[in-house]
């Protein structure tokens, strides 16, 4: 995640990216132990990035809901809907 390479001229700005990035690692480990089964519980962030972040899908909004529509041959569609519920 980078945390040695914070370049930021500000101590209380260096700080802060630090506590995110501590955040965001957090729930990434949280995302692990709740709905990772055992292949995919040793991924690293990159891994995890690729697989459920940076996704096509479409935001349909539609009688007042908002639906995000996936591939259908999207691999990991059980842990995403998972996820979500």
């Amino acid at each position: 995640m980078a945390v040695g390479h914070l370049l930021l001229q500000s101590f209380w700005a260096n700080e802060a990216i630090f506590q995110l990035m501590m955040l965001a690692y957090n729930l990434f480990l949280l995302f692990k132990m709740d709905f990772a089964n055992g292949t995919e519980y040793r991924q690293q962030i990159k891994t995890f990035r690729l697989k459920y972040i940076f996704l096509a899908g479409k935001i349909i909004r539609m009688a007042r809901s908002v639906v995000l529509k996936l591939s259908k041959k999207y691999p990991y569609q059980d842990i995403y809907a998972k996820s979500l519920s």
